[in-house]
């Protein structure tokens, strides 16, 4: 159960959920929804939030493969070992498949499904999401990277500013949270509040996540965070178009363009600042709604019955 190549959110993903049109008026028009828990958790989708059916709004069902490395109950040489055995064993399906399935090799120590889902990554097809925050976990991590052809991005890397010139020059991204100061536990004891300054500075790719669809919407606060901190503006606004659609390998996102998705969204100041929202969201070219259950909760409990006259407003 630690190993769950094989998973996919694709299945539990809801286009139609409530926290869609919430996030679609905070400026957000496509999301990576990815899974957690174990050492491989599974492989993340990208989907443009249209609503409506799954086959609709999900662009690319198997994303990226997510794998969570580092401190905790588990060892972190049995994590490795356990990754590099799965790996290994999807480089024996991809080169001797005939073999094994003839039952002239060993059975497989890893699930065989999960083995399966695992061929994409080899040589890089697919991206690997690891997270990760020690330094030295990361060099580990690289070394299985050029093992295997991994092509990496890292979701935390609280240390990476370590390696950030390796990094640069490998250009592997970094999933920063800017609302990170000082330490939480033995992983990350080097973590720095302008991380996300320092990556960039060094050339790495930055992007921003919430992890959580409750938040999503915030998801340029954090990036507002980070300028605070000293990453500049424009690289704020690159981290949250650009720079997710190159990491994984989206065409078409993230870039205003001729023959670009066009998935826009038009506001009525600088997107970073808490008093500005959309005022327009197209999705492929369509504008969608800006309702959410929130505005309608408004409008129906603005004025009960009984309830004192709204305040007259402030004089201009």
């Amino acid at each position: 159960p630690d190993v769950r190549a094989a998973f996919t959110v694709y299945d539990a993903f809801n286009p139609r959920s409530s926290t869609v049109p919430v996030a679609r008026a905070g400026g957000v028009t496509s999301v990576v929804s990815a899974p957690s828990g174990g050492l491989v958790s599974g492989w993340s989708l990208w989907a443009d939030l249209l609503g409506g059916p799954q086959s609709d709004a999900v662009v690319r069902p198997a994303l990226a493969l997510h794998v969570s490395l580092g401190g905790g109950a588990r060892s972190r040489g049995v994590a490795f070992d356990a990754l590099r055995t799965l790996l290994d064993e999807a480089e024996l399906l991809k080169t001797k498949r005939q073999a094994w399935l003839d039952g002239r090799l060993r059975p497989l120590v890893s699930r065989h499904r999960d083995v399966e889902a695992a061929l994409p990554v080899l040589g890089g097809r697919a991206p690997v999401v690891a997270h990760v925050d020690r330094a030295a976990d990361i060099e580990a991590l690289l070394r299985l990277a050029d093992r295997y052809g991994l092509r990496l991005i890292l979701d935390g890397g609280a240390e990476a500013w370590l390696l950030a010139e390796t990094l640069a020059a490998r250009k592997i991204a970094v999933i920063v949270d800017p609302l990170r100061y000082g330490p939480s536990g033995f992983d990350d004891l080097q973590v720095p509040a302008d991380l996300a300054a320092r990556l960039h500075a060094a050339g790495v790719p930055v992007l921003f996540a919430t992890h959580g669809a409750h938040a999503v919407r915030k998801l340029r606060q954090l990036a507002g965070n980070a300028v605070r901190e000293g990453l500049p503006h424009a690289a704020a606004l690159e981290a949250l178009t650009a720079a997710p659609a190159a990491a994984f390998g989206l065409t078409g996102y993230g870039r205003l363009e001729p023959g670009a998705v066009a998935n826009v969204v038009l506001w009525d100041g600088d997107p970073l600042a808490l008093d500005v929202a959309p005022v327009a969201v197209y999705l492929r070219g369509q504008a969608v709604s800006l309702t959410t259950r929130q505005t309608l909760l408004l409008e129906r409990y603005r004025t009960l019955p009984g309830s004192p006259a709204p305040p007259l407003p402030l004089p201009q």
